[in-house]
């Protein structure tokens, strides 16, 4: 599919002065790629924040940023990364590109996995956090598609050193796999239409993967079901909780999927294996499921109790608060009841529940693994000026339309 970022802008070559070397006017692309490399970490979100904006800034064609890229760089590739989190609200298109550039960017330098800890650590950071911002808009086709590359950038080959898939990566698909669940149909539909997907493939979806090795599942797999889904689902969320950072969030995760195919036991034996941990989202989820799963198994006041442990975590939270008061009526305790729904519809409008979340799954790291990867490159000059698009020449008319 033809891409869609936006066209080049063509520098001018400015004349020759007396005195002064001659100079060339740098695009707006590659000048706000120097204050970022130079330090000016905020320069991409301060700068970016508009459809104008990212009209203004006018990136390079596939062909041509492959050409800017060049050798390998993590203070590039970290700036395609930020470009895409401030495309992100603006215009899906854009960031799929950049994502789509990024990842092959990061997966095509030259030297081999096992050759550099610094640059396998920090292309490992990089495909999770890209990941990550594909599940905050829900992009189950985008994400199984990056990881089946992911599936063979990481597959060891004869002679070459040993390779294993990251346990985060596992989980990123068991998360791509939950997510298409609420796409499934409930039963069985026949073939899936050639190109399907939960993504607009149209020509205003713009830039999809452009590595030719990445292509979609077979058109002639059956879609699976609902039911088939979520037991996938679990499947591979049980099997990401053999890594222990991430059992507890796996285990919670696997447990509500059995909870929504009916099988309560199952599902309590599950989120009992979770454990504790310092995520107050995670704790939080795991109190709200379980409540639901006690609620399930008809155990109505040991229901109430996780409930109102949920509510510790995360005070006047929507989902535990209605969860709540139906237990409250269904123990015929109605007064109490009452009293909490005028509560719930009282609540503060700034109570945020984690339960809104929940489907975004590693979305609510992309910040902080932004964070980590800032500090893996250096600046390459300190105490340069930022440069602003908006104290700059109009640019050349882009052909950027919204995602």
């Amino acid at each position: 599919m033809r891409a869609a970022l936006v066209a080049l802008a063509i520098g001018a070559v400015a004349p020759p002065i007396a005195g002064r070397a001659q100079e060339v006017a740098t695009t707006p692309f590659d000048t706000l790629y120097r204050s970022y490399a130079d330090g000016h970490y905020d320069a991409v979100a301060n700068e970016i924040k508009t459809v104008a904006d990212l009209n203004a800034l006018n990136p390079p064609k596939p062909d041509d940023l492959r050409k800017w890229l060049g050798t390998w760089d993590r203070s590039k590739a970290a700036y395609l990364l930020e470009l895409a989190v401030a495309a992100g609200p603006i215009s899906r298109s854009a960031q799929i590109a950049l994502l789509s550039e990024g990842r092959l960017y990061a997966i095509s330098r030259t030297t081999p996995i096992g050759m550099s800890l610094q640059d396998d650590e920090f292309e490992l950071l990089w495909h999770k956090t890209a990941i990550a911002q594909l599940e905050r808009s829900v992009l189950w086709t985008y994400e199984n598609l990056y990881l089946d590359t992911l599936d063979r950038r990481y597959t060891a080959r004869s002679g070459g050193p040993k390779l294993t898939l990251d346990p985060r990566l596992l989980f990123q698909r068991a998360v791509a796999t939950e997510q298409q669940c609420w796409h499934a149909p409930e039963g069985i539909q026949g073939a899936l239409p050639p190109g399907a997907s939960n993504v607009d493939l149209s020509g205003k979806a713009a830039l999809v993967y452009t590595d030719p090795q990445a292509a979609f599942p077979s058109a002639a797999a059956r879609p699976l079901t609902r039911k088939e889904c979520l037991a996938d689902g679990a499947k591979r969320y049980t099997a990401g909780g053999a890594a222990p950072e991430l059992a507890a969030e796996a285990f919670t995760r696997a447990a509500w999927l059995k909870a929504q195919l009916g099988s309560y036991k199952d599902a309590l034996e599950l989120i009992d294996r979770a454990g504790a941990t310092d995520d107050e989202v995670v704790t939080y989820w795991r109190r709200l499921f379980r409540a639901r799963i006690l609620a399930g198994l008809n155990r109505d006041e040991d229901a109430e109790r996780e409930y109102r442990a949920a509510l510790d975590v995360r005070a006047s939270a929507h989902a535990a608060s209605v969860g709540l008061a139906l237990t409250l009526f269904k123990e015929r305790r109605l007064d109490e009841a009452r009293a909490l729904a005028t509560s719930i519809r009282q609540a503060p409008p700034d109570v945020v529940d984690p339960w809104w979340t929940y489907l975004a799954a590693d979305a609510r790291f992309v910040t902080k693994w932004i964070e980590e990867v800032r500090e893996k490159i250096r600046p390459q000059r300190q105490g340069a000026r930022p440069w602003s698009i908006r104290k700059t020449p109009a640019a050349q008319p882009a052909l950027h339309r919204q995602g």
